[in-house]
């Protein structure tokens, strides 16, 4: 079996694509790794939202924080005179 060896390396060509070629392709290849930050930042970003809303729900439903003063009386359900109040009259 032949061995490759470093003159029988440096005799072998290497294509290389023109340097204008060469250029372009660096240019699309900065392109894109802006794009990929951006994108990486916009996962850290709903990241973020995503823990804040997690936390901002869960402190809510912990305290139970009430919306209207007449919850804090009556805890969160009506009377049975409220049921229905807000809903349209029929003509009947």
């Amino acid at each position: 079996m032949p061995k490759i060896n470093q003159g029988t390396l440096v005799q072998l060509p290497i294509p290389l694509a023109p340097l204008a070629e060469q250029n372009r392709i660096v240019a699309k290849v900065e392109d894109l790794m802006a794009v990929c930050d951006l994108l990486e930042a916009q996962i850290d970003n709903t990241a973020i939202n995503r823990r804040q809303l997690l936390e901002g729900t869960l402190h809510a439903m912990l305290l139970k924080v009430p919306r209207h003063a007449s919850e804090v009386k009556r805890g969160n359900r009506p009377s049975p005179t409220e049921v229905g109040n807000d809903l349209p009259r029929s003509s009947i």
